[in-house]
């Protein structure tokens, strides 16, 4: 655990948004978001994109260090570029423009601590996280439509962002969808913003927790249970199964190799998405592995490459129903 209070603890400085140091991608500029996988099918649109995506990443502060992270931390920002914004943003540059903010990221410790000073170090990390999107939608934006994309922390920040600045306000004409992955969203959390529920929906989001087939984690009545779960398989919230012949690519440990019709999956009773048993390239105890939530975006690289396409087709007014035929695999 972070050894001191926080009422003793004293933050790091906030981000200036202004500078190009307090964002870990942008579109105008080199970085792990740009890069591609081996495949001469799939490009990188950002020069050329439409819209817009505000991808917020997940925790990669651990340790005794502090409570919040601070920006100039060389290690976790290396981290972060090295995992997050190589292995999940750069799955949205087909789509549109990424913008990543760097944030004062809360300690992973925080999430057990979440009646007490663990709430004050998200807070922080959530405000820094509006701020950006502020600046962002200020600067950047000019009435552009756009994604919202996270994983864990990075999603537990764009519920409460959504909440509050989209849901039934007039951002939400603006919204493709909003990929809020790796965080549970209860039922009936937004009064206005409704869950994707076909692979083409625009101004909606998406939620998935993945988990192999058969687990339920000992935490689940306290953080899944009563969750909306879309199957990044068939993009609906359909339980019926979705065999490995739907599963358009993975990216494994190396980046740069796909991998394809490698697991099936369903939404289980729980809410919870179950995939079959999963092996990975060089990783012989994978198929044993049974929480796979750091996994929650590269399992499904290629599938949700695919989906972006037809969501931001059918927001343009291209979408046409060859669009929604069987994955490419």
């Amino acid at each position: 655990m972070v050894p001191h209070e926080y009422a003793y603890y004293t933050p790091p400085a906030a981000p200036d948004y202004s500078k190009e140091s307090a964002w870990a991608a942008l579109p105008e500029r080199l970085d792990n978001a740009d890069l591609l996988p081996d495949s001469s099918t799939m490009q990188n649109h950002e020069a050329t994109a439409d819209v817009d995506v505000f991808f917020v990443y997940p925790t990669s502060f651990f340790g005794r260090t502090g409570w919040n992270c601070d920006l100039n931390n060389e290690k976790v920002n290396e981290k972060t570029d090295e995992r997050s914004i190589k292995y999940q943003a750069s799955v949205f540059n087909g789509a549109g423009k990424i913008y990543a903010p760097r944030y004062r990221q809360a300690n992973y410790a925080s999430f057990y601590n979440l009646n007490g000073d663990g709430a004050k170090a998200l807070e922080l990390a959530y405000q820094d996280v509006k701020q950006a999107f502020q600046y962002y939608l200020d600067h950047y934006n000019h009435g552009r439509p756009f994604i919202l994309a996270g994983h864990s922390q990075g999603s537990y920040h764009l519920i409460r962002l959504c909440r509050e600045m989209i849901d039934g306000q007039a951002l939400q004409q603006q919204l493709v969808a909003a990929y809020l992955i790796g965080m549970p969203v209860k039922e009936n959390f937004f009064k206005r913003l409704p869950v994707c529920d076909a692979p083409e929906e625009n101004h909606c989001y998406l939620t998935w927790n993945t988990f192999r087939v058969g687990y339920l984690p000992k935490y689940y009545n306290t953080y899944f249970k009563g969750s909306v779960c879309v199957n990044p398989l068939n993009w609906s919230t359909d339980t019926s199964y979705e065999k490995p012949s739907c599963h358009i690519g993975m990216m494994g440990p190396k980046f740069g190799k796909m991998n394809s019709s490698l697991f099936g999956a369903r939404i289980s009773q729980g809410g919870l998405l179950w995939v079959d048993p999963v092996f990975l390239p060089g990783m012989k105890i994978s198929k044993a592995i049974k929480v796979w939530h750091q996994g929650d975006i590269n399992l499904f690289y290629g599938n949700i490459r695919d989906n972006l396409e037809l969501r931001v087709a059918n927001y343009q007014g291209k979408y046409h129903p060859q669009y929604a035929a069987t994955p490419k695999n």
